[in-house]
């Protein structure tokens, strides 16, 4: 009778253990905090997430949850660098190239590991890009597109030319294009006997910074930049010359895969040499771009049972696809003309300007590119600034621009390297006590709450607010504590802006980690900031 009832209660045992790892692996891990219980995904196997009642599949791979240890709350500003100094000593630092810099409401770097080194920043460039626009600019500074004439109307026909002419409006989209032609319609015009054409000479015509690598043109983070182009709206970001593709199954094994281009366009060919395949079996769906063209061909599997598969492409000539995307909506107007006989050419000056349309205000422009984290808007505002303060819409005018901006604001600039607008360019070089001089010395600029709004900010659940930094600092107690822009490239990590402290003290930080190998790093940048956010230095 003993033994049985210890083989009973050997089995209640076993059952409880099966049950409890059953729903270990099926229950939904809660939201916890980024330093307790992140993984970074980068590029390689597939997740899945809901949007818009619609399922996307992506490619990444989850890397191992980074143990992190907790810290009691720094009483002093001794106390506070011992803790950082604790968290540094990790595995994954290893070999590392840290640079950080923390300053406090008096301009006192309270702490610094290697803050004078300079460093790659990746996208803590845009932080420099913003400042610089936002100063020579304007927070209501507004981009133009103007429709412009050369010849006569008469009787509904244009006797002559019509120009589309872009200077630099990075969130012109397709309801814009049809909003134009419209406004051509609206001036009388039914037919067009001359040519239409595309002026985009309001910027030079590099398409691509100097140190953009090849292999990123056909990504939309490494679109060319022209003074007319689409944007493509996606979620709450806008992808400058580029499109999204969305493929899913055929409705049976051996059909082709149905691909939706948004926006709708023929501009883009795509060559569907992929091919349905059973439910189980492995999604092997690739798409390939071609240079200097905008062939996209699909090739390889994908199974009944898979979800959407989304990539996002920038074209080749964003002039051109804007050109077309304007003469489409000119024929759903029933404009009359010649498909042959669409160009670029600058347009001339004795053109008449029939309308003009106005973007939003810098202060919303600004919003995608720092909490998105948009390249293509950061190349546009490099740009900007060099036609608007030298005459010329380039990088080779903008970016001395940039630096006179820094130094004008009390920066030491012949300690920095600058080669673009977006932090692309992994010849940048910036230190971490620069950043966080430069983020103090804004402070009292009258911009300064459009550029601290457009910071990606801590604990919001909504990603329009936390862009960047969503599903990080996801504690109740860091919700809207950390204002920062991330910035990433291979083997870099950064992290840059604001964090409030429980005693209310605002310190601004900069967090350069460049040259690891271990992976993830990211994990131990909030480590940092949450060790900020914990200290009380009142007591001091």
């Amino acid at each position: 009778m003993e033994r049985k009832r210890i083989n009973i209660f050997i089995l209640f045992l076993i059952l409880i253990v099966f049950l409890g790892a059953m729903g270990f692996l099926f229950a939904e891990k809660p939201l916890t905090n980024s330093i307790k219980d992140l993984t970074q995904r980068t590029e390689e196997t597939r997740f899945t997430k809901i949007h818009h009642h619609k399922q996307y599949m992506s490619t990444f791979r989850e890397l191992p949850s980074l143990h992190i240890q907790q810290h009691p709350p720094s009483e002093n500003v001794k106390q506070l660098q011992e803790t950082i100094d604790k968290a540094l000593d990790h595995d994954n630092l290893e070999g590392a190239i840290i640079g950080i810099s923390v300053r406090d409401e008096n301009d006192e770097i309270i702490y610094q590991h290697q803050g004078n080194v300079r460093l790659i920043p990746a996208s803590n460039m845009k932080i420099i890009t913003a400042i610089a626009a936002l100063e020579i600019l304007g927070s209501d500074y507004q981009f133009t597109t103007d429709i412009q004439v050369d010849g006569e109307i008469k009787n509904g026909i244009l006797e002559g030319d019509l120009y589309i002419v872009g200077k630099g409006d990075p969130t012109l989209q397709m309801d814009d294009f049809t909003m134009l032609a419209k406004q051509v319609k609206e001036a009388g015009i039914t037919e067009i006997t001359g040519s239409i054409y595309a002026d985009d000479t309001w910027y030079d015509d590099e398409r691509y910074s100097q140190d953009l690598s090849w292999i990123n043109e056909y990504d939309y983070y490494g679109n060319a930049t022209s003074a007319l182009t689409v944007a493509t709206k996606s979620h709450n970001d806008l992808l400058l010359g580029s499109i999204i593709l969305e493929i899913i199954p055929g409705e049976e094994v051996g059909e082709k895969p149905k691909i939706d281009i948004t926006p709708e366009t023929d501009y883009v060919k795509i060559i569907n040499k992929g091919d349905t395949v059973e439910a189980g079996k492995p999604l092997t769906l690739s798409d390939k771009g071609k240079h200097g063209s905008n062939e996209i061909t699909i090739e390889g599997n994908i199974p009944l049972d898979s979800i959407t598969y989304e990539r996002r492409r920038a074209v080749w000539e964003p002039t051109e696809y804007a050109l077309h995307s304007f003469s489409q909506s000119l024929e759903k107007q029933d404009i009359l003309f010649s498909n042959e006989r669409l160009s670029v050419k600058e347009v001339p000056k004795e053109a008449e300007t029939i309308f003009t349309k106005k973007s939003a205000p810098l202060k919303e422009i600004i919003m995608p590119f720092m909490k998105q984290s948009n390249n293509g808007i950061g190349e546009v505002l490099v740009k900007e600034i060099g036609k608007v303060e030298a005459g010329e819409g380039s990088w080779r005018e903008g970016l001395p621009v940039v630096r006179r901006v820094l130094a004008d604001l009390g920066l030491d600039t012949t300690g920095i390297n600058i080669r673009d607008g977006s932090g692309m360019s992994d010849r940048n070089l910036v230190s971490a006590n620069f950043f966080t001089k430069l983020l103090y010395n804004i402070q009292d600029k009258a911009w300064f709450p459009d550029f601290k709004d457009s910071l990606p900010k801590s604990g919001e659940l909504d990603h329009a607010l936390s862009g960047t930094l969503h599903g990080r600092f996801l504690d109740e107690d860091m919700k809207g504590k950390v204002l920062a822009k991330t910035g990433n490239l291979h083997k870099v990590s950064t992290l840059s802006g604001y964090v409030t402290t429980d005693d209310g003290t605002k310190l601004n930080f900069s967090i350069l980690i460049n040259n690891y190998i271990k992976e993830p790093v990211f994990q131990i940048q909030d480590e940092i900031v949450t060790i900020l956010a914990e200290t009380n230095l009142t007591e001091e």
